[in-house]
């Protein structure tokens, strides 16, 4: 663009230079015209130009000219960013409708002489000391409602901790911690079967990190802080904005919101507050690292409320009054300086990468790579999965993943191997929440899970329809769905757990409507296919007509497109029903299919049994069915 508009000036220049002087023999400075000095005769019959007129013209020329490498600047902009003039104003309006102050005033939410003075309400380093009545709850939820946060809670449980007071403590947090925000509560114990398994409200997930068994005391305080130190190095620092780190052995009985939050945050001891400085129970001997002189400091710090991002490094309680001596504002309320600036009216703006831009079939001369309705059939060789990552990544999306685990004897082996491979490669590097739905909490196996992976547990609740598992299982994904899950994922994938990832199973499947080529029926003739074949059924498909056969251990797409097919599955068992026919899950998931066409195909090799013999067309397993012989 700098090139073309270099040559454009120039000839703007030199147009100009030749314009600019009526006088066409101009040479080094000195006039043409000496040979009109002379005697009257001489001039007698010359013609002058009119100097006024030249003078018009030679300003129309520049402004022509000015005018058409303004427009020509503008031409190459639009090539380079692809900006139209309705994107502009949408993205002008986006700016003035979102743009707000780097960082919010304390003034602007914190009024300390809003209650009785006899309150300390702020302190002698000019953190504010939150009491109720203090805050302005409505100002910090629209301040924050723009920065998509997510806040963090872990709570560590360990011996008879568990059994007494982790239930308690979750499900109370569920209820008044930071509501109607992202939370990740992560729960740090030494025996995974003994949690107490909380259906949580949406827009909360859990992690569960297992430690090692302690007895002292002293040894569980030390384990306690470098546990979770290394927990947020390898997890944490990726997946929350804020963490707070408290004690098992307390209950939420308020709202606890966003007024709490700070980019160090200590709670006050109340049995301590109003004691003098010498009462304080500092750590007085000299050779400790938290020694406090008497006098020093102002404030004895409760450890069962920590803000941890701003003390992730000490490792044990006598420590904490010592740390907030020494840094002072730490202990006070500060609204985070280093929240990430998202820039939300260009993501609004993000177009998604054309398809031509990611897909190219003739890679794969040797499979069907497009269907009759252009929708792109997924294999192995057609896709460019970096020029998606670089759309998506930008989108912050979130994938959610519900597991169909049909109960019996391998279920729950089954479940383990599905997650651990689910966990290495489904949607690695993206934001990933795994919805497990059991008819029961207590057959919950243990779920290690990486960055950025989290878990949610549903209760099955069952239907009418006592004999169909599929049919209980959708009722209650759709209901899940309408309460939860919509608030939390952008796209959703429903997975049998009985299969077994092995490769990346990356953003190329993302889609509107994504559906899954049976390994069994793929390359068979389309006359052969088992679909419902009685007339009288909702999920009925004429001989000579379909498309392809689709499997159902895979299906996903859009929240609401996902919706749409468990709505048209549950309507179409009930018709058969009242009509005294019974078809199976996959009939109906292929009636749906054949008239609401997919708008994605992926490849036999998303879903292969590896009981076949493995034809040259298969060339990257992504998923394989697990043995029946586990």
């Amino acid at each position: 663009m700098l090139l073309v508009l270099a040559k454009s000036y120039s000839v703007c220049r030199t147009l100009e230079l030749e314009s600019s002087d009526p006088w066409p023999d101009e040479v080094d400075g000195v006039r043409g015209n000496q040979n009109l000095q002379g005697t009257e005769e001489n001039c007698q019959g010359l013609h002058f130009p009119d100097l006024g007129f030249m003078t018009d013209r030679m300003r129309y020329q520049r402004k022509t000219i000015q005018g058409l490498l303004f427009l020509l600047f503008l031409w190459t902009f639009q090539r380079m960013y692809h900006f139209s003039t309705k994107k502009l104003q949408r993205m002008y309006q986006c700016w003035s409708e979102n743009t707000q102050t780097e960082e919010l005033k304390l003034s602007d939410w914190f009024f300390p002489n809003a209650i009785n003075h006899s309150n300390i309400t702020t302190t002698s380093w000019a953190a504010p000391v939150v009491w109720h009545g203090t805050y302005d709850e409505v100002v910090l939820e629209n301040y924050y409602a723009n920065h998509k946060i997510t806040v963090g809670l872990t709570v560590f449980a360990v011996g008879r901790y568990i059994d007494h007071y982790l239930h308690t403590f979750i499900a109370s947090a569920d209820k008044y911690f930071m509501v109607d925000q992202k939370v990740i509560i992560y729960i740090l114990t030494d025996n995974f079967s003994k949690v107490p398994w909380v259906q949580l409200s949406p827009l909360r997930t859990l992690k569960v990190f297992e430690i090692k068994q302690e007895k002292r005391w002293q040894d569980i305080s030390m384990m306690r802080m470098k546990t979770i130190s290394e927990h947020v190095v390898d997890h944490i620092k990726y997946e929350v904005d804020f963490l707070f780190c408290m004690d098992v052995d307390q209950i939420f009985v308020k709202k606890y919101g966003l007024e709490t939050l700070g980019e160090s945050v200590g709670q006050l001891h109340a049995h301590w507050y109003k004691a003098s400085l010498t009462e304080l129970p500092y750590e007085r001997s000299q050779l400790s690292e938290a020694y406090i002189p008497i006098g020093d400091n102002e404030y004895q710090m409760e450890t069962a409320v920590i803000d941890c991002i701003g003390f992730i490094l000490a490792v044990d309680y006598a420590s904490f009054s010592r740390y907030c001596a020494l840094t002072e504002r730490t202990c006070g309320h500060l609204i985070k300086k280093n929240l990430e600036k998202i820039d939300y009216c260009r993501d609004q703006e993000t177009e998604e990468p054309q398809l031509s831009d990611w897909f190219n079939p003739k890679k794969r001369p040797d499979v069907i790579t497009t269907t009759n309705w252009l929708a792109p059939v997924i294999w192995e060789g057609t896709y460019n999965r970096p020029v998606l990552e670089k759309y998506y990544k930008r989108l912050n999306i979130t994938i959610g993943l519900a597991i169909i685990c049909v109960p019996g004897k391998f279920s729950n082996q089954s479940l383990t191997e599905f997650i651990q491979s689910a966990n290495k490669h489904f949607m690695f590097g993206y934001n990933v929440i795994f919805y497990i739905l059991l008819d029961g909490f207590s057959t919950m196996p243990s779920i290690v899970l990486g960055p950025l992976r989290t878990f949610k547990l549903f209760l099955l609740v069952k239907s009418g329809i006592e004999k169909d598992f599929y049919f209980t299982y959708m009722m209650n994904l759709f209901n899940y769905i309408i309460s939860h899950i919509q608030y939390e994922v952008n796209f959703l994938f429903v997975m049998n757990a009985d299969q077994i990832f092995k490769d990346d199973f990356g953003v190329e499947t993302l889609g509107k409507s994504v559906a899954q080529l049976s390994a069994w029926w793929y390359f068979k003739d389309g006359d052969t296919f088992p679909y419902e074949r009685r007339s009288k059924s909702a999920a009925f498909i004429p001989f000579e007509e379909g498309d392809f056969y689709y499997h159902s251990a895979i299906f996903g797409g859009t929240v609401e497109e996902v919706l749409k097919l468990i709505e048209e599955y549950q309507k179409g068992v009930i018709q058969d029903i009242e009509n005294q026919l019974s078809s199976i899950y996959e009939h109906h998931l292929n009636k749906y299919l054949f008239i609401k066409k997919p708008t994605k195909l992926l490849s036999p090799e998303y879903n292969w049994d590896p009981s076949f013999r493995t034809p040259p067309q298969i060339k990257c397993v992504k998923i394989a069915w697990q043995s029946k012989n586990i």
